[in-house]
């Protein structure tokens, strides 16, 4: 799992690890919602370095989220990744849900 310790100072660090660890765990959705929330603020004030590890996440959470609607929601998850088990344990995750649910979309607009 990712540290999240060492990112305090600068927000797009925060954020690229936080997404990172929702691919990590086939979290789509929240990835989804990750990346729709904060896309604007990441390409404008990223650095060279972020926006190409931004760019390469995007890529790879639009195949995520294509899959997602082929296979299903939720089809991505890997339940018995740390912290998938922690968010259903503690109620904040509810599988049943996910699979019920539509897959959002990528809205990248500026």
């Amino acid at each position: 799992m990712h540290d999240f310790t060492d990112t305090q100072g600068d927000p797009v660090d925060f954020m690229l690890k936080a997404m990172a660890l929702s691919e990590e765990c086939g979290n789509v959705r929240t990835l989804v919602t990750q990346i729709n929330r904060n896309h604007a603020t990441i390409i404008t004030t990223a650095t060279q370095d972020q926006l190409e590890t931004y760019r390469t996440l995007l890529s790879r959470a639009e195949a995520a989220s294509e899959a997602e609607r082929i296979y299903g929601s939720g089809s991505r998850l890997k339940l018995s990744h740390p912290h998938i088990r922690q968010l259903i344990m503690s109620g904040l995750l509810d599988v049943r849900q996910t699979m019920d649910s539509d897959v959002p979309a990528l809205n990248l607009a500026t």
